[in-house]
């Protein structure tokens, strides 16, 4: 799996297409393939409808990030502003900075001290702002669940200069979204020959169908078969098939996992759990780190807060060593973010739920322990303090919601080692 770093722009005068004034998109997947016929009907119906709105839907693994992210690299030169908010996250603190980047380009001061003119205020003043000067703008929702936690940050302009896109795995997001489906065959053997091109077509075709032509899933084996120079797709499929056998009927709750993976939930969860398996025999220590990064907000996991594991663990492996492991077996990225201020560990959303929900409840009360006792530095001092720092940064507080969930699940064992409630501890003034 790429590293990845996300970034802020402002204008580049070295790249040969315009640029968008303001910028935050992720870098383009060199690895991406296909979806002609998605990006055209993305293309068509911004272009064509009355709304602007384009909904992105399908289940998880599908692609539907990259997609939108692949569809912003072919035509950004089009736009003054492209802007991607990650919807799993506080919109709030994102908008903030959107509205940082973009008020000198509308002519708009904003004081240092943003939150000092009210939020509902704030939109109201860029969305004029934007209007004013017609800038023609792409944002884009990533992993939105519901249309009225994004409608008040959605711009809209007469001369349908604004265009939206919006990703979700809600399959009632709207009627008429863009559904997305696996690959086609002929993609799947595009994408599988990046890596595996001295395969035979025969079991390239094999391991396409045994995944159902998921991208995600893809991507895990060809991370372990790469992971051994001499493994072949057939000896693969081979173990595949052996753990596929020994596995029970997919367990994982419907509404933990979310939308379903129709046909392969059993193919999909014996793919991770090779990868898992491979990891631990291949080192504990980097097996106890994913394990701690499948309880927390799946979304910027400072690199600070791992250190701080590691040392309160006394776990003398690199951090570097253990992030290369895990990325090796695509159960992680990384993102480099905050204005390349520090990075972050990310997961893919359906990855890390099935890896949670592959862990031990003796291993699962000990990260839960162990996170709870560092995250609880975030939350120690005066109220006005822990505010601020909520304020200039909320990933320790998205971690200790998701570690709160996680402590409140069954196995009734867990509930007990942690509440959301103890964590928090500040002195009220």
């Amino acid at each position: 799996m790429q590293i990845i770093f996300c970034f802020v722009l402002f204008q580049l005068n070295t790249l040969s297409a315009p640029f968008p004034k303001a910028w935050n998109v992720p870098p383009e997947n060199p690895n991406f393939v296909g979806r002609v016929d998605v990006l055209t009907e993305i293309s068509n119906l911004l272009n064509t409808s009355s709304s602007k709105i384009v909904v992105i839907s399908g289940p998880q693994g599908f692609g539907k990030t990259q997609i939108a992210k692949r569809f912003v690299y072919q035509n950004f030169a089009n736009y003054d502003v492209v802007w991607w908010f990650r919807v799993n996250q506080y919109l709030k603190s994102q908008f903030e900075e959107f509205a940082l980047v973009i008020a000198p380009f509308l002519g708009v001061d904003i004081p240092l001290s943003i939150q000092s003119i009210g939020h509902e205020h704030l939109i109201t003043i860029i969305k004029e702002g934007i209007r004013r000067q017609n800038l023609k703008c792409l944002i884009v929702f990533d992993d939105a669940q519901a249309y009225s936690e994004i409608e008040p940050y959605i711009p809209f302009s007469h001369d349908k200069n604004i265009h939206t896109i919006v990703t979700t795995k809600n399959g009632n997001f709207s009627t008429q979204a863009t559904q997305i489906k696996p690959f086609d065959r002929t993609d799947s053997l595009h994408y599988i020959n990046l890596f595996l091109s001295h395969e035979s077509e025969k079991s390239k075709n094999e391991l396409a169908e045994r995944f159902g032509d998921c991208p995600a899933a893809l991507a895990l084996s060809i991370d372990y078969i790469k992971s051994y120079p001499a493994m072949t797709i057939d000896q693969y499929l081979f173990k595949h098939n052996a753990l596929r056998a020994d596995l029970p009927p997919f367990s994982v709750a419907p509404q933990k996992l979310g939308s379903s993976v129709d046909g392969y939930n059993n193919d999909l969860l014996a793919a991770i759990q090779m990868n898992m398996k491979e990891l631990r025999e291949h080192s504990e220590d980097a097996f106890q780190f994913l394990t701690l990064l499948s309880l927390l907000h799946r979304d910027e996991i400072p690199i600070s807060l791992v250190e701080k594991w590691l040392k309160a663990r006394g776990i003398k492996t690199s951090l570097d060593l253990l992030i290369s492991m895990v990325n090796q077996y695509s159960l992680i990225e990384i993102n480099k973010a905050k204005n390349m201020k520090g990075a972050y560990i990310n997961m893919q959303d359906l990855i890390q739920k099935i890896i949670s929900s592959q862990i031990s409840t003796k291993e699962k009360v000990n990260r839960i322990d162990e996170a709870t006792r560092i995250l609880k530095e975030s939350f120690t001092g005066t109220q006005d303090k822990v505010v601020k720092a909520i304020l200039m940064d909320n990933t320790p507080f998205l971690h200790t919601i998701k570690l709160s969930q996680e402590a409140d699940v069954k196995p009734p064992s867990i509930a007990p080692v942690f509440k959301l409630g103890f964590l928090i501890n500040v002195e009220r003034v």
